[in-house]
């Protein structure tokens, strides 16, 4: 967001949340046990080494590069944000989710 200019790197957000930094929030690497995992961090993921938290990481499956698990973390925990936590989805409920745009675009929920 920061390289498409859709988001400043002076944002306030940094200097409400007391960081020097926005850059850097997914990463995507080995952990410990030597899987390939990606995740989301506080800030400056953009490092050879990131503590992660295992409640906001994830295994990468096999048949993705670390390219294309880059591009998950964040886009995932928004989605599960705004629809479970925000939008009371139940575990039954039926919806169809249409998003064929980049970020920041306005995704379809019907």
């Amino acid at each position: 967001m920061i390289a498409t200019g859709k988001v400043a790197l002076n944002s306030s957000a940094s200097i409400e949340r007391n960081v020097d930094s926005l850059i850097g929030l997914e990463f995507v690497g080995f952990d410990e046990k030597g899987r390939r995992i990606m995740g989301i961090c506080p800030n400056r993921g953009l490092s050879n080494i990131v503590i992660h938290d295992n409640i906001v990481s994830w295994v990468i499956p096999d048949e993705w590069t670390f390219e294309d698990a880059a591009t998950v973390p964040c886009v995932y925990a928004t989605i599960y944000y705004a629809l479970y936590m925000r939008g009371k989805l139940k575990k039954e409920t039926k919806f169809l989710f249409i998003w064929a745009a980049v970020a920041l675009d306005k995704p379809q929920l019907i």
